[in-house]
């Protein structure tokens, strides 16, 4: 389906009772880490989540990548994995109503667009030499909510990717809870920030239909419809490819993050398959996607290893030393060493050359 100039690809192919490699994933390791966060009060409430990666076009060794950390705000960290930079959530806009609550980032056109769950709002953030500026207008509109009350019942913006159509930026969001895609142009506000305006929506199936006749709902709570997170734009047609997160092919639900990689005429998908802790790798023929690999992020010399992650980002930008034929940024959702009950999530950085 065709909405604002996008065409919209889920993967909904249903999951199958079968191993999804036949002979185990691929072994890699991380290059570098960043710090853990915490998520609970004394670490801020801090919980990584999605990773974005600004390549820095005069001095590509000193690129930033920037995380989601829910409650914690947005991260922006070096390439040695370093926080260079902290934005805080909103608070509150009223006593009794949810704050901010970052779930995923995207960047386009040299700024960093981000979903506020909690407030059911985006936020835009500049980025110059590495160093972000936040440029959301006081204006900016609820993504999906008709009120403040309805934000309250968190049906609210989730995932997000972004683009540019016929040179304007546009970004996709998905609302949690829902199989919807809202799409929407980053307009100036006239007092030099940035708002959005909704130029069309997508509802993406509830049910499949299953090989014995019947119909099978993914869902999993009571009340809830099949939701989408990951996303990303093939930059080279504007195709919105969406996971839906319990229903994917190679893929053990949730699926998760979605991102490309182009080398030379080549795209590569990879997708997050967060039940079993992978990631599996898909070979862009036209609008097919043709499975060619599975790889998994293991303990190493430098970081531990992956596991249940939710966002990904990769470029084939070469980044200096460190990464010299680009980077593979993933969101891990069990950080080791941990301490104690406290729960321990970050990022870690792979070098491109190391996945298959």
């Amino acid at each position: 389906m065709r909405i604002a100039g996008v065409l919209v690809a889920a993967m909904t192919v249903t999951l199958g009772a079968y191993p999804a490699y036949a002979t185990g994933p691929t072994e890699v390791t991380a290059a570098a880490e960043t710090a853990p966060n915490w998520d609970d009060d004394a670490g801020g409430n801090a919980n990584a989540d999605d990773p974005a990666i600004w390549v820095d076009p005069e001095h590509p060794e000193r690129s930033v990548v920037l995380g989601t950390l829910k409650n914690g705000g947005l991260t922006v960290f070096d390439l040695t994995g370093q926080e260079v930079q902290r934005f805080a959530t909103p608070p509150a806009p009223e006593p009794g109503q949810e704050p901010g609550r970052f779930n995923n980032v995207d960047i386009v056109d040299n700024l960093a667009i981000v979903t506020d769950r909690g407030r059911d709002q985006l936020r835009a953030y500049a980025v110059k030499a590495g160093r972000l500026t936040d440029v959301t207008s006081a204006k900016a509109p609820l993504v999906f909510s008709k009120d403040t009350a309805e934000v309250q019942d968190q049906r609210t913006a989730y995932g997000l990717a972004a683009t540019k159509i016929k040179g304007q930026p546009v970004v996709a969001v998905t609302r949690r809870g829902e199989p919807r895609v809202g799409f929407f142009r980053l307009v100036p506000d006239g007092n030099g920030k940035l708002t959005y305006r909704a130029v069309g929506q997508v509802d993406l199936p509830s049910s499949f239909k299953l090989s014995n006749g019947s119909n099978w709902s993914p869902c999993e709570e009571p009340g809830d419809r099949p939701q989408l997170e990951g996303m990303v734009f093939d930059r080279t047609t504007n195709d919105l490819y969406a996971a839906q997160e319990d229903v994917g092919k190679h893929l053990s639900a949730d699926a998760e993050g979605l991102t490309i990689a182009y080398d030379r005429g080549v795209r590569t998908l990879y997708a997050s398959s967060q039940g079993d802790s992978t990631f599996a790798v898909y070979r862009m023929d036209g609008r097919r996607l043709v499975y060619r690999a599975g790889f998994e992020v293991v303990d190493g010399r430098a970081a531990d290893g992956v596991q249940h992650s939710d966002g990904a980002a990769v470029t084939t930008q070469p980044l200096g030393p460190r990464f010299p034929h680009g980077l593979f940024a993933v969101h891990d959702g069990e950080n080791t060493p941990g301490d104690g009950d406290r729960e321990g999530t970050n990022f870690k950085l792979v070098r491109l050359e190391k996945l298959p």
